[in-house]
């Protein structure tokens, strides 16, 4: 069943944070740098000034494991590039005081992402097999959930926690995680490989509960005699051939026998005529 809803004593009209807002810096060269405060990510970066996470890689010869420090200067764009639009702080939505109502789950379908706990955050995982590399699961194109995912969750101070699902249970979900920076590694079962990589960076605040879909397709490089079947189940096959193999010999063992009684009794025949001849000459 459904966890019952939290329950807060904080007053009807919540003080909610300031955003921070970023603004692009320009260089002398032209180049437009943002300089690095608390709580940044390259990830976050990409999302602010609408940049794509590779091309921020590129520019500043960094990649998915670099560390920032406070007060680096990340190059944006440099002189000549595309206009970059002036990053807007991100909406943030009032929170009204409304009756709480708990959550339902209809029958067959899987979870929504569990309600953190005042002041936390959650992060719910679910991985599939994507048929059609549209990163978008279809479960009526029989796009299954994916056994076997090891996943792996870590902040700045290391790994936090980690799961390997079974394609049943899933949605996971990291619960009562604390609101900050967090990276998520995803080592998919023998004969998949992951669409975006491997790894998933992400920014959590307070009260946020974050569903993330993982899709995995097949990995045509896989060792041969690898075919990452899904629900490979050879005790049946081996059992039958097995079967078949002990038949064969039971019945090799018989045929062998056969041949060496109807030899004896045809020899005993023999015996019994040459007596019988022999024995009317004595007569």
């Amino acid at each position: 069943p459904p966890p019952p809803p939290p329950t807060s004593d904080a007053p009807d009209t919540p003080e909610v944070p300031p955003t921070p807002q970023y603004t692009p810096t320009p260089r002398p060269d032209g180049a437009v740098v943002h300089v690095v405060a608390s709580g940044d990510t390259l990830f976050g970066i990409s999302l602010t000034y609408d940049v794509p996470v590779d091309d921020i890689y590129e520019l500043n010869n960094l990649d998915s494991t670099s560390l920032l420090q406070i007060g680096q200067e990340i190059v944006i764009a440099v002189s000549g590039g595309a206009a970059l639009p002036t990053a807007t702080p991100q909406a943030v939505a009032t929170v009204e005081s409304t009756p709480e109502v708990a959550p339902t789950v209809a029958e067959g379908t899987q979870p929504a992402a569990i309600v953190p706990a005042d002041g936390k955050a959650s992060l719910c995982i679910l991985a599939f097999f994507d048929a059609n590399s549209d990163m978008f699961r279809q479960p009526e194109n029989n796009e299954m959930l994916l056994p076997n995912v090891q996943l792996s969750l870590l902040d700045r101070s290391g790994p936090v926690d980690s799961h390997k699902t079974d394609g049943i249970s899933e949605p996971w979900c990291f619960e009562n995680l604390e609101p900050g920076n967090y990276v998520l590694r995803h080592t998919p079962p023998a004969g998949y490989k992951a669409i975006d990589g491997g790894q998933l960076s992400f920014i959590l605040s307070a009260g946020q509960a974050f569903n993330v879909e993982l899709a995995y397709i097949r990995d045509d490089n896989a060792p041969a005699g690898d075919n990452g079947d899904l629900a490979v189940t050879p005790v049946a096959e081996s059992t039958e051939v097995t079967n078949g193999e002990e038949t064969g010999g039971m019945t090799n063992v018989l045929n062998t026998v056969l041949r060496v009684s109807g030899i004896i009794v045809l020899i005993l025949a023999i015996a019994v005529a040459v007596l019988f001849v022999l024995s009317r000459r004595a007569v």
